[in-house]
């Protein structure tokens, strides 16, 4: 990947459009220079942002909205577009990026409803046309192509400032952490994971299975008798008072006695089996014998009931009979009383219908009568109807007309009305308008006097930015200033506690370790000692295999030699001792370096603010205040001058804020004005406009009035009434009458019909009355004489009136009598049946005497009821125990193999993870080595020529980085070819440390294209860290990378160093201006 274009709009401190052509220089290595804030890591931000979104800073992450320039115009859209160049070479295509950050842009209408936020958007193709892609996809495309993810662009690509000694510095398990990522290793990780999750999954398997065990042993039922007799009864007595586990012994000698067990249960059950039955036929015979005795008891009873019950019904063998005959005379009885009814109801129909048919015959010659005069009066009523409403619709015709009139001149006189109130509200709309045009007249003038001020607030303005700007920077530089002579400080007083601190721990060490070779001597003395006792002539040695012994040591009898528990206590104590004497050591030499750096960062940040302050008037900030800031270097009490200095930057801050704030309001003012003044053009022209239509329409009203009292006059001549209220009454009066004679006339006509109706009805009942008389006569004569021939055919019911009189209802009252006869018929067969039963079974017999057998039974009962009790607890206990044996006999199988796959998981995954002890380096550290190894070959050619010969990297041995409580295979350590010494890394200068930070950025660089056969990288940004070299060395940094570029690699330097000017010909330039940052090529 080989930049070809950058062009930067409105991104960072670029407020316009900014084109950077890198193919522009004629070398490969070229120089970025500019002031502090120029703009120059933008450059760095804008290459990364169009790749991969985001910023180039992995410490420091800016938001999408801070992307956007502060320059220029508002509402101008920030982007980046990147066109580059990669693949292999002959494979070469050319891309382009473009994308822009989410950003806040200004409405141009609806200002109160605040900014638009537009989206972040990313397009991505090819100048070929074979793809194009936008979104997520073109982010994804980016890192296939590139073939590298942000952080390893950012390691071998863009060395970011601040964060080029990450990888130098940084501990084993950093740089494990940052390696994983580059060279993707987290699979070994992942295998260490995994088989960590399956010995957990194997511990937690046999933790249940032994659970299981346990259980199963303390579930076991055991008779009492057994308690003496055999050690599984203890153990399960120990697991029940809280013990929670058994050992493998114990439960293979609880299988064991479990099986014993079983087998005397198992005897035990069949001894109660026998002695069940013998009990269980000894009651069966007894409860035949109860049966028996039962049952001729029963048919003693049985006798007794039966003729008790004989007795009883032969009293009421007479109602019986009684009932019998009703059975037959009721339904007979309600017969003869419904055919007496029916001749009854017949006699009675007649004698109604010979009344009504005399009085019809009395009723007819009124009816014709009153018909008759009914007519006439109708007659007389229909004319006289006529003649009312002749006379009436003339009247009411006449008063309508008159109506008519006075609606329409009502009308106009209201039409009149409206068009003057309407040429009133004109002449009204006339005079504001023209009161407005006045106002706006006045406020025009007012506005344009506050426009004429907009060019000069405009430059004030400018400058206001500008000065706020600067005031920024400085303060941000005096507080940067200030809190690394807060940690300089710190750092000195904290550096002598820790070398005294050093000083006691190695006096403590060597005290411990004298300690432990006089005690460790003693202990071989006495162990030769104790040796030489059991040694025998020509008898060969255990130790050295000779058979003479002519000088053997002699045991000392003192008794205060260590043991070798003892004094493998005291050896740790001294190697703790000198772990701490060497991590104080470490702690006082990064202390001391520690220091060294932060007052060399001190002096470059007073250095920075000089520079500034030669930019920045006096007249700006004050002649006092620019000689403090000068003099802030030279003065030994740094700390209190920076506060005071600080203090009054705060002060000018607040002064040119203020004034900052009058600005924006001025300019606030000269906005609206402007808005104002285009605002009342418009609304000039349309009161104009507004003041000819208002004309127009008072004209038109004027003539319309005239027209509308020339209307009502001629309409009040044809008037024929004086007023609505005489016509209107003239109408009601009219439709009374008329009303009042159609009501006369109807009602006469109905009183016709209505006597025609009863005349017709009179005649008809007449007509049908004469035909039913002689009828119902004949009715009745026929069922008076079948009544009598019943009653003749049926003498015994002569008295049915009787009969009715006691039964409301026949069929309830037969069914009452053949239930009783029924009831007594039954009732004395059964008797009859029971008593010749019972009869039978007796014969001979006596009353038995059950109570003796009863007792006998429940003796009996007694005993088979133990029997069962022992029997259930035994079969049961058996049955428990036959399950727990089975559940036993698969657990302990079944632990065997879970036990042995955990040891061998756990045995596996402590070497693999790193938990060893005397082995702390994980299976991904391991693979990493040989990473890291490639890794420091190729930046020692680099390092090596930077210093001269003096140094070269080296990973810690395999040995040393395996022991202890952390993980040290990743760890650096600096070789001496000088000394023959081997140091930490951290002992190296600050110009060392730069350049073997920067061998091993190149070194990464390799390795990542080494392992990726599609990777070209072509590039490489650093930014800043020459400025701890000397000449010489520098000299030989830039010769290294000199030598890179003869292989097509373009490499950017980053820069303030006045010297690298010289040494590097082709230039970036990056100015900062008002209207923001600007880049141009010097070119050799």
């Amino acid at each position: 990947m080989k930049p070809i274009k950058l062009v930067m709009q409105s991104f960072g401190s670029y407020g316009g459009k900014t084109i950077i052509d890198f193919t522009k220089p004629n070398q490969e290595l070229f120089l970025i220079t500019g002031d502090t804030g120029a703009g120059k890591s933008t450059i760095f931000d804008a290459i990364v942002f169009a790749l991969y979104g985001e910023g180039s800073s992995i410490s420091n992450k800016k938001s999408a909205q801070e992307f956007k320039s502060r320059f220029g115009s508002a509402s101008l859209e920030p982007y980046i577009e990147l066109e580059f160049m990669d693949g292999m070479p002959g494979q070469q295509k050319t891309y382009i990026i473009k994308r822009s950050p989410a950003w806040n842009k200004p409405r141009v209408r609806n200002k109160e409803k605040g900014d638009i936020l537009v989206n972040r958007k990313v397009d991505f193709y090819d100048l070929d046309g074979t793809f194009a892609e936008s979104g997520v996809s073109a982010d994804a495309k980016i890192e296939e192509i590139i073939g590298l993810n942000r952080e390893q662009f950012m390691q071998v690509a863009m060395i970011a400032q601040n964060e080029f000694m990450q990888v130098l510095r940084a501990s084993s398990q950093d740089k494990k952490a940052i390696f994983s990522r580059l060279f993707n290793t987290e699979k070994y990780a992942r295998i260490t994971d995994v088989l960590k999750d399956q010995l957990s999954e194997a511990k937690s398997n046999l933790k249940q299975i032994e659970t299981s065990i346990t259980s199963t042993l303390e579930n076991c039922s055991f008779p009492e008798t057994l308690i003496n007799n055999f050690e599984a009864l203890s153990i399960q007595q120990s697991l029940k008072e809280g013990r929670s586990q058994c050992s493998i012994v114990e439960i293979e000698q609880f299988q064991k006695d479990l099986s014993s067990i079983i087998k005397i249960l198992e005897d035990e059950a069949s001894q109660l089996k026998a002695q069940w039955m013998n009990a269980e036929n000894q009651d069966r015979a007894i409860q035949k014998q109860i049966a028996q005795a039962k049952r001729l008891q029963e048919d003693f009873t049985n006798l007794n009931k039966a003729e008790a019950s004989l007795e009883e019904l032969k009293n009421h063998e007479k109602q019986m009979l009684d009932n019998e005959k009703l059975i037959t005379k009721i339904p007979l009885s309600f017969r003869a009383r419904a055919r007496y009814d029916q001749a009854n109801q017949i006699y009675k129909t007649l004698n109604e219908t010979k009344a009504r048919f005399e009085k019809m015959k009395e009723e007819l010659p009124a009816a014709k009568e009153n018909l008759k005069k009914a007519s006439e009066t109708y007659q007389e009523c229909k004319m006289r109807t006529a003649s009312m409403t002749e006379k009436c619709s003339l009247a009411i015709a006449k008063a309508q007309d008159c109506l008519n009139l006075f609606r329409e001149i009502a009308q106009a006189n209201q039409d009149k009305e409206r068009v003057i109130q309407a040429y009133q509200n004109l002449k009204v709309q006339q005079s504001t308008l023209n009161q407005k045009l006045d106002e706006f007249e006045k406020k025009t003038e007012a506005a344009k006097n506050i426009t004429e001020t907009q060019t000069a607030e405009k430059i004030r303005r400018a400058l206001l930015d500008t000065v706020c700007e600067d005031l920024n920077t400085l303060k941000k530089r005096f507080k940067k200033a200030q809190e690394i002579s807060k940690e300089v400080e710190h750092t000195q007083e904290v550096l002598p506690k820790s070398k005294s601190q050093y000083q006691q721990a190695i006096q403590q060490f060597e005290n411990l370790n004298l300690h432990y070779i006089v005690e460790n001597r003693k202990f071989l003395d006495c162990q030769a000692g104790i040796l030489a006792l059991s040694l025998a002539e020509d008898k060969p040695c255990p130790v050295c295999g000779s058979i003479h012994h002519p000088n053997p040591a002699k045991l000392d009898e003192d008794r205060s030699i260590l043991s070798e528990k003892d004094l493998t206590s005291l050896q740790k104590k001294v190697e703790s001792a000198q772990k701490k004497s060497m991590d104080l050591s470490l702690e006082c030499q990064n202390g001391s370096q520690n220091l060294m750096n932060l007052q060399s960062k001190l002096q470059d940040e007073l250095l920075e603010i000089d520079a500034l302050l030669d930019k920045t008037s006096s007249l700006l900030l004050g002649e006092a205040v620019c000689l403090k800031l000068h003099q802030s270097r030279r003065d030994e009490n740094q700390k209190i001058l920076l506060e005071t200095i600080l203090l009054q930057l705060d002060e000018i801050e607040q002064e040119w804020t203020t004034a900052d704030i009058h600005s924006n309001k001025q300019l606030k003012r000269i906005q609206n004005a402007s808005t104002f003044l285009e605002k009342v053009g418009h609304e000039i022209e349309k009161i104009n406009q507004d003041k000819e239509k208002i004309e127009a329409d008072l004209l038109n009203a004027h003539v319309k009035i005239e027209s509308l009292k020339t209307q009502i006059d001629e309409k009040r001549t044809r008037l024929s009434f004086p007023d609505e209220k005489e016509a209107n009454q003239i109408i009601k009066d009219s439709k009374v009458a008329q009303i009042t004679a159609n009501q006369k006339e109807e009602e006469a006509s109905n009183a016709v019909m209505s006597a025609q109706r009863q005349l017709s009805s009179c005649n008809e009942n007449l007509k049908i009355l004469t035909a039913q008389i002689p009828e119902l006569d004949k009715q009745f004569q026929k069922e008076k004489t079948a009544y009598q021939s019943f009653v003749d055919e049926h003498p015994e019911i002569k008295d049915w009136q009787e009969i009715i009189s006691q039964y409301s209802d026949e069929q309830t009252a037969v069914a009452a009598c053949r239930s009783y006869v029924s009831n007594w018929k039954n009732q004395h067969a059964a008797a009859s049946a029971l008593y010749t039963t019972a009869k039978k079974n007796i014969q001979d017999q006596k009353m038995p005497d059950t109570e003796n057998l009863e007792q006998k039974e429940k003796e009996v009962q007694e005993v088979k009821a133990q029997i069962e009790q022992k029997q259930r607890i035994c079969l049961s206990a058996l049955d428990m125990d036959k399950k727990a044996k089975d559940v036993l006999d698969k657990k302990i199988k079944e632990r065997e193999k879970a036990s042995l796959l955990s040891s061998r998981l756990d045995n596996l995954y402590t070497v693999l993870s790193g938990k060893k002890s005397g082995g702390k380096m994980d299976l991904e550290t391991y693979v990493l080595r040989a990473y890291l190894r490639e890794i420091l070959k190729a930046a020692n050619r680099r390092f090596v020529e930077m210093n001269g010969g003096q140094f070269e990297l080296q990973m810690t041995d395999l040995e040393t980085s395996d022991t202890g409580r952390k993980n040290r295979g990743l760890d650096l350590m600096v070789y001496s070819n000088v000394t023959g010494k081997t140091l930490p890394v951290n002992t190296l200068s600050g110009g060392e440390s730069f350049m073997a930070a920067l061998s091993m950025a190149l070194g990464l660089a390799d390795q990542i294209q080494q392992n990726s056969a599609s990777l070209s990288l072509d590039m490489m940004f650093i930014d800043e860290g020459f400025g701890t070299l000397d000449d010489q060395t520098r000299s030989q940094a830039i010769r290294v990378l000199q030598d890179l570029t003869e292989k097509k690699r373009m490499i950017g330097i980053i820069s303030h160093v006045s010297e690298l000017k010289q040494e590097i010909e082709d230039k970036l330039i990056v100015k900062k201006t008002d209207h923001g940052s600007e880049a141009s090529w010097q070119i050799s």
